[in-house]
C-alpha cells in the first residue's frame, strides 16, 4: 500500500456516536466518513498522521501524551489500532518536495490547537449549525478534523475553500473526489 504527503484518511467508527455524526452529514451507510486526516511525510521520510480530535486514545508523537485537538501519529499505527473502517484518499498528483515540506512544516506548527467542539457540531449539520457555520468568518483558533484537514491541503494550494470551518468530513471527500485532487476512497481496513 503507497501512500503519499497529502492523502486523506476517512475513518468510520461503529459507535452510536459514529453512526450519528455520519448521519448528519450525510454519509453512506456503508462508507460514512466520522472522521478524516492528512497523511504527512516527515522530514525523514516517515509517514505522519495529522488529525484533530479528541476521540484518540495515544498519545501525540510531538507533546508525548495524549490530547485533545491538533495531534500527530504514525499513520500505520493509527491505522492498526483504529476500531473501525479506514478509507485513503490518495492524492491524484503526489506533492513535490517544496510542497511536503511546507505541509508537514504548517501541520507541525498546528500541534496542540484546541479541538473546536462548537465549529464541528455546527459543520456536521446538526441543528441548521452548517448554515450559520458557513456565514461566519473562518476561525483557525481552534479546529476539528475536517477544517484541519482543507486549512493543511489549501496551505500548499491543492483545495481552494474560503472557509476551511464550513466542510464536514463526508461533504469535504466528496469534494476532494469531485474536484479530482484526490482519487475515490479505497478501503484500506
Amino acid at each position: 500500500m503507497v501512500f503519499a504527503s497529502g492523502d486523506v484518511i476517512g475513518f468510520t467508527a461503529s459507535t452510536w456516536l459514529g453512526r450519528l455524526i455520519n448521519l448528519a452529514t450525510l454519509g453512506s451507510p456503508w462508507a460514512g466518513l466520522t472522521h478524516v486526516g492528512v497523511v504527512v511525510a516527515s522530514p525523514s521520510g516517515e509517514l505522519v498522521l495529522f488529525e484533530s480530535t479528541t476521540l484518540c486514545d495515544m498519545p501525540c508523537l510531538f507533546q508525548r501524551r495524549r490530547v485533545d485537538g491538533v495531534q500527530a501519529h504514525w499513520l500505520r499505527q493509527r491505522i492498526v489500532a483504529y476500531p473501525g473502517k479506514v478509507w485513503h484518499y490518495l492524492i491524484a498528483k503526489a506533492p513535490d518536495g517544496f510542497e511536503r515540506y511546507t505541509l508537514y512544516d504548517w501541520c507541525r506548527s498546528r500541534i496542540g490547537t484546541p479541538y473546536d467542539v462548537t465549529g464541528a457540531l455546527h459543520a456536521r449539520g446538526l441543528c441548521c449549525g452548517w448554515l450559520i457555520h458557513r456565514l461566519l468568518p473562518e476561525n483557525l483558533q481552534s479546529m476539528f478534523c475536517s477544517e484541519f484537514v482543507p486549512a493543511a491541503l489549501r496551505e500548499i494550494g491543492r483545495f481552494d475553500t474560503l472557509n476551511a470551518s464550513a466542510w464536514s468530513p463526508n461533504a469535504l471527500c466528496r469534494e476532494l473526489v469531485r474536484r479530482g485532487t484526490h482519487l475515490p476512497a479505497r478501503r484500506i481496513k
